[in-house]
């Protein structure tokens, strides 16, 4: 799949994967001083279940599940103990759901947008996004709820609510302003909404800016 432009559609992790355009990942990786999940595969199939319970369907969500499940077992877990990090991660997403049941409320979930701007393409797929009240909502586990403000600075999260608010933006025309994270604590299973501060969105934005241009010097150079 090519750099197709798209307005909140579903699409599999294969064809959002294989469109050709800037994520945002790919930029707050440009930035990165820590990694994300470092190098065990927990997290990530931690964050898989997590995702797949509070923001799919049932029957989407048990394929998700059985797929998580086997990554684990493949990757050398045994499966009593592999089921138990999904055990685990199912409990954490049932606390989740709940908690932020009311701000989901009539979101779009898992959907792709992909826009062009300046001669690029761009693409993010967003956890949830409210098309009538103009917000968007991402789902964040996290070790220390408490901690969660030095994460934003941390892992580049201002890059990400930026990013987002402007695709959203761009795709519907109307100024997104409402970036929030849906946080629990995956020990605690505490949990908070916490907002992306304007402040915050404005860095986040110009670092994007300082990436995009980087990306349109190097697309100049090759013509």
């Amino acid at each position: 799949m090519s750099s197709l432009l798209i307005n909140f559609a579903k699409l599999s992790d294969h064809q959002y994967f294989s469109l050709d355009a800037i994520s945002s990942h790919k930029v707050m990786s440009a930035f990165a001083s820590k990694s994300f999940y470092g190098t065990s595969i927990n997290p990530l199939i931690e964050g898989s279940v997590i995702h797949g319970f509070v923001l799919e369907d049932t029957d989407t969500y048990g394929v998700i599940r059985e797929t998580q499940l086997e990554k684990l077992v493949k990757s050398g877990t045994e499966l009593t103990k592999a089921r138990a990090v999904v055990d685990n991660a199912e409990k954490i997403a049932k606390v989740t759901k709940k908690a932020f049941k009311d701000i989901l409320d009539g979101c779009l979930t898992e959907v792709v947008v992909s826009i062009e701007q300046d001669g690029l393409v761009l693409k993010g797929k967003f956890d949830a996004v409210h098309l009538g009240k103009d917000y968007i909502v991402d789902v964040k586990t996290t070790s220390n709820i408490n901690t969660f403000q030095e994460s934003i600075e941390a892992f580049n999260y201002d890059i990400q609510a930026a990013f987002y608010l402007n695709l959203a933006s761009k795709a519907t025309g109307r100024d997104f302003k409402d970036f929030y994270w849906a946080v629990i604590d995956k020990k605690s299973k505490k949990t908070a909404l916490v907002r992306c501060s304007d402040d915050a969105v404005a860095g986040g934005q110009a670092k994007i800016n300082q990436y995009l241009m980087g990306q349109k010097m190097v697309k100049g150079m090759k013509k």
